[in-house]
């Protein structure tokens, strides 16, 4: 590898002295004849150290890390969709029913699409029952299921 970078190096000073020799000189010849020669330098640089390249290669490998320690792209883009889900409808309750309370989705996804298995509302302790057919409301119109309910003590709520 270490010849290969020093072969790029020689071409590219090479290319810079043509350059320079072609602005001094004004000719075209003197800089296309100075890069076939460091093109030339170039194609045997590299036909020497390829043999190299492939021994190194079969030396080193990249390390493999199993999709299951970092989840797949598809599971980490589902849990955002569910968190901001779950913040926006937290923050309409308060908007539009003016109750506070905690929302948790489970999101399935199928083949081509995302659906909602199930919501779980937990309210705040002073949540009043117009309150809460409000928030119904707003989560069968938002997602189109019929919430679960969770008292704040943890009870489930008829």
């Amino acid at each position: 590898m270490q010849g290969l970078k020093v072969a790029m190096a020689v071409f590219c000073t090479a290319c810079i002295c043509a350059e320079l020799v072609a602005q001094i000189t004004e000719s075209g010849w003197a800089r296309r004849g100075i890069k076939v020669v460091a093109g030339l330098y170039i194609l045997a640089a590299a036909l020497h150290v390829l043999p190299q390249l492939k021994a190194e290669g079969d030396v080193f490998s990249i390390p493999t890390v199993s999709s299951v320690e970092l989840g797949t792209w598809e599971q980490a883009a589902l849990a955002q969709t569910q968190t901001q889900l779950e913040q926006d409808l937290e923050e309409r309750f308060q908007r539009e029913a003016g109750v506070s309370a905690g929302v948790a989705l489970a999101l399935r996804s199928a083949s081509d699409s995302v659906t909602v298995d199930s919501v779980t509302v937990t309210p705040a302790a002073d949540c009043t029952p117009e309150q809460q057919q409000a928030v119904e409301k707003i989560v069968e119109e938002a997602l189109g299921v019929r919430p679960e309910w969770n008292a704040p003590g943890g009870e489930i709520q008829p």
